[in-house]
């Protein structure tokens, strides 16, 4: 059967646009497709206002992945998503309820999930007490992957191979004060969150 091609959403559902890689993908849309739909989606209530003054086109929700009346709500109708995750999230009940929502929905053509696993990682190597805790991105991300999978939905990966430029900035307190840097001995390439928001 020949391959076909997803159809270009004309609305898009951005999970953490008031992140790191949310926003700069909200501010690319914004900016370069401005007569595609957006609802632009924060679990802070706080950054909502602030959300809206920025994207004054936009609808502003409040969405929850662990509470499945919000994804309902913010799933509602939208054809594209673009699903990211905090670090430590517990992706079992946060999947799980996505893909609930979305398939409630019946709307989405394009699913875009950030993931971050690294090739040729074998799960197993990791301690049984950090795999039964179910935290950390090598942790959590095959998870999330899997439900997913699971689910038939229209979903396609991104996988961050990489570390964010702002990681450095992020840690320059603990830096200046300890005068010391924790890094692996490998060569990780380097990637800016907004490069990532517009592929």
């Amino acid at each position: 059967m020949p391959d076909q091609a997803k159809r270009i959403p004309s609305s898009i559902l951005i999970f953490g646009a008031a992140g790191r890689i949310g926003g700069p993908l909200a501010a690319f849309l914004q900016r370069e497709v401005p007569q595609i739909r957006l609802r632009l989606a924060t679990s802070h209530p706080a950054q909502a206002d602030g959300l809206r003054r920025k994207y004054p086109s936009a609808e502003i929700v409040t969405a929850n992945y662990f509470d499945l009346h919000s994804l309902l709500a913010a799933a509602a109708d939208m054809e594209g998503v673009f699903v990211v995750t905090p670090s430590e999230t517990d992706e079992r009940p946060a999947m799980t309820n996505l893909v609930e929502a979305l398939k409630s929905s019946g709307c989405a053509v394009h699913i875009l999930r950030i993931v971050g696993i690294l090739p040729e990682f074998n799960p197993r190597r990791i301690p049984k007490a950090l795999r039964d805790h179910g935290l950390g991105l090598q942790i959590q991300h095959p998870i999330a992957k899997a439900i997913l999978d699971e689910s038939d939905l229209p979903v396609t990966y991104l996988n961050i191979g990489a570390t964010y430029m702002d990681n450095f900035i992020r840690m320059g307190e603990g830096i200046r004060k300890k005068r010391t840097l924790i890094w692996p001995e490998r060569l990780i390439p380097y990637i800016d969150p907004r490069e990532v928001g517009e592929v």
